[in-house]
């Protein structure tokens, strides 16, 4: 439905190629990968991707540990898969509604009210372990994955050079694989 209202004139202005094609494809893996290794904007890049690790260590919390939280104080009948399956319903709802805000403002003062009402979405519960701490916990870090998450990619191509927008693209996944592994030692 929505690509029903969606203008393609608008990626036109992203169509027009400033540099040389052919001698990109030229480039072996080794050139790539040194040449990346070389480029002061990859290690910036790489700077903020970890410092994206916390609030995306947040938002594992809910997949980790939480079923364990909710079984250890409501036994192993608990339903810790309804907890689980109302986050990304929500980011789904709450990127429709904040859509707007993610074409009027910077990426970079989106990306830091995210990932600071992420590391807020912990504190309801420490007032409880009950059903609506746990509630109040998945809609904090579900608004602010819908917030941050999306413009993660969007200021990526600031850290670019012309040509290796994929290889930083590819980058992006860096804060998320890091986490599932420090989470996985935590909840495990």
């Amino acid at each position: 439905m929505l690509l029903c209202f969606y203008d393609s004139n608008v990626e036109k202005k992203f169509q027009t190629v400033t540099y040389d094609q052919d001698e990109i494809d030229k480039m072996g893996f080794f050139e790539i990968f040194f040449g990346l290794l070389s480029d002061f904007k990859f290690w910036r890049f790489l700077l903020f991707s970890f410092i994206l690790v916390g609030p995306k260590l947040v938002f594992s919390l809910l997949f980790f540990m939480l079923p364990k939280i909710v079984m250890q104080d409501y036994g192993e009948d608990a339903p810790f898969g309804l907890y689980i399956t109302i986050a990304p319903v929500l980011i789904i709802i709450f990127l429709i509604i904040v859509s707007p805000l993610q074409a009027n403002y910077d990426p970079y003062d989106l990306i830091l009210a995210g990932t600071f009402i992420a590391t807020l979405g912990p504190i309801p519960m420490f007032f409880g372990m009950n059903i609506v701490d746990f509630i109040l916990f998945i809609i904090c870090i579900a608004f602010a994955e819908a917030l941050y998450s999306p413009m993660v990619n969007v200021f990526t191509f600031n850290f670019t050079k012309e040509g290796s927008e994929g290889t930083f693209l590819t980058l992006t996944d860096v804060p998320s694989y890091l986490t599932m592994a420090v989470t996985g030692i935590m909840g495990g």
